[in-house]
């Protein structure tokens, strides 16, 4: 087979598989690998549409993970935003029966399984496609550098990382290894031959009310506060982190190489404990948190940090500090531009909230 991407079905009953082989003689020349640049790479045409139309394997390229509700959101997302973009969901042989229970039969998604310790698998997988947009979460965040040298191998136009969060560029967020990782898989995309469409949106507003950031509704609402209860945060909810960034992938030559800044809600403690009460028709209970020890511990933690308990320190010290702020200093909000989408409203937010955790 000489191209992965050219005999990829529109509408596979099964799960496409990339062929497996020592050779890469598609993107290799004798022992030398041909790399593309930015320049020697074909624009895409300003009506989206017919550039998917034409580049029928081409298109919108999201790594999907069962476990990560972001990846579920932009797959809603796209399937919702018609099908002139069509999409190739990477999934691990892990998800294939999942994935194949709900993609088959739909011409706008192609699956296609993958190993990500396999280069030139992914490589041949990539082939034709126009856009990588990762979805990968946590601990694999670092994988993100096996898709990138893949992606440039493959000849792929555009890379949207996973770097849906705080903005690891805020002062006081330099050098938390919360942000290692998103920081390293940043440069290693900016040194290479892609270009790339970076999303930052603040924390996801779905996770915020829950134990992670010290709260509890599953029973009286009680809630620890980091530090001061009235510095301002940015959140974004799942569904509209996909919602913005599927509409500027469709714009996509407007916001080449730049760093999009998408927010929905600019909210304190005390902002998020007004809306609980308002909706739980009764008051939360505040814990204050000596934030000294949770800031000398947090020295300690490894780069990037591994449990769950380290996560929520590095949460805490960017929370008291105001640093999930995405509009900050002479950094404003690309809102604006995408005058189409209406955020959810944040009390719905709280409500789904509060009904999951009394579940």
């Amino acid at each position: 087979m000489d191209s992965a991407a050219s005999t990829l079905p529109d509408a596979p009953s099964t799960l496409y598989k990339p062929e497996t082989t020592n050779t890469t003689e598609k993107y290799m020349s004798g022992d030398v690998i041909i790399k593309p640049t930015k320049s020697n790479r074909l624009c895409l045409k300003r009506n989206f549409q017919i550039f998917a139309a034409i580049m029928l394997s081409g298109g919108i390229y999201p790594l999907y993970r069962p476990d990560n509700s972001l990846g579920a959101m932009f797959s809603s997302e796209l399937q919702s935003s018609g099908p002139e973009i069509h999409v190739t969901i990477l999934a691990t042989s892990t998800s294939q029966q999942a994935l194949e229970k709900q993609y088959t039969g739909n011409a706008q998604f192609t699956l296609c399984t993958i190993d990500l310790s396999d280069q030139p698998s992914i490589v041949k997988a990539l082939l034709g496609q126009d856009l990588v947009l990762s979805t990968i979460s946590g601990n694999a965040l670092l994988t993100q550098l096996e898709l990138i040298k893949a992606a440039e191998l493959a000849g792929v136009k555009y890379f949207v990382p996973a770097d849906y969060g705080p903005d690891i560029a805020f002062p006081s967020n330099n050098g938390l290894p919360l942000f290692a990782t998103n920081a390293t898989v940043q440069s290693a995309l900016k040194s290479s031959t892609l270009n790339y469409m970076i999303v930052t949106s603040g924390f996801f507003a779905d996770y915020y009310l829950t134990p992670l950031f010290g709260w509890s509704l599953d029973g009286a609402p009680t809630a620890t506060v980091y530090g001061d209860d009235n510095a301002k945060n940015s959140f974004t909810s799942l569904g509209d982190i996909a919602k913005y960034t599927i509409a500027a992938i469709k714009r996509i030559d407007e916001f080449e190489n730049q760093n999009l800044r998408l927010a929905a809600y600019t909210l304190s403690f005390v902002d998020w404990c007004n809306l609980v009460e308002q909706e739980a028709g009764t008051r939360v209970k505040v814990a204050e948190a000596d934030l000294a020890p949770i800031i000398e511990a947090a020295k300690l933690d490894i780069d990037p940090p591994k449990d769950l308990e380290a996560i929520k320190r590095q949460m805490a010290i960017v929370l008291a500090n105001g640093a999930g702020k995405v509009d900050w200093e002479t950094h404003s909000l690309d809102n604006s531009k995408f005058p189409e989408i209406t955020p959810a409203p944040i009390e719905l937010v709280v409500k789904q909230a509060l009904a999951k955790a009394l579940k």
